[in-house]
């Protein structure tokens, strides 16, 4: 009987769970009961984690975020980031009208 080692143990999960359809959908998270009550609150919470996968979580291959790695922005973003820029499209959307 042939013994695997750790490493092609961890291969072989990884082909069969890549292979598994299953898997895959499993990948996303599941929304919460408010994202399936309305198609707005799910239409409004796609660009969101959009900035936070960009902009906030620092990716351990490249030690920084994927935003900071294209050369959109030089400095970590918070959320509080998001919460500014989205107030002040809001005055001056109300200037404007």
């Amino acid at each position: 009987m042939r013994v695997l080692s750790p490493v092609s143990k961890w291969h072989s999960r990884l082909v069969l769970w890549l292979k598994s359809p299953t898997a895959r959908v499993r990948l996303t998270p599941s929304p919460t009961n408010a994202f399936r009550k309305k198609i707005e609150n799910h239409i409004a919470a796609v660009p969101l984690g959009c900035f936070a996968c960009n902009f906030i979580r620092i990716l351990r291959i490249l030690r920084v975020t994927p935003a900071m790695a294209a050369g959109v922005t030089n400095r970590l973003s918070e959320g509080s980031d998001l919460v500014a820029l989205l107030e002040a499209e809001e005055t001056e959307t109300q200037r404007a009208a």
